[in-house]
């Protein structure tokens, strides 16, 4: 619904200048001779770093979940020097949760 637009985009990680949105990013690597391939549903980039966001329906709590952030996050490290921030978003809840023991 409309409302529900609106309390994602109210999320404080859209006030950043946003200098390129990436929907549904796809990648592929390799690291430690295992090959990685997956989507990234949201990728946004600003001046000094990026913000990977994943959505989920609810539960956002899964280890599973914090291991893909896991994969998303080293896959941009191998290519990038910026600073890199990583969140779940539930959708049915509208809550958010930063990622950041990785």
């Amino acid at each position: 619904t409309k409302e529900t637009l609106k309390r994602f985009f109210s999320f404080d990680i859209f006030k950043d200048d946003i200098i390129n949105r990436y929907h549904e990013y796809e990648f592929a690597y390799v690291k430690d001779g295992k090959n990685y391939h997956g989507f990234i549903d949201l990728l946004l980039e600003t001046n000094d770093k990026f913000i990977i966001v994943d959505y989920k329906l609810k539960n956002i709590d899964k280890e599973e979940y914090h291991n893909q952030l896991k994969v998303y996050y080293e896959f941009l490290e191998s290519i990038t020097d910026k600073k890199i921030e990583a969140y779940l978003y539930s959708i049915i809840d509208n809550m958010w949760k930063k990622i950041e023991d990785f």
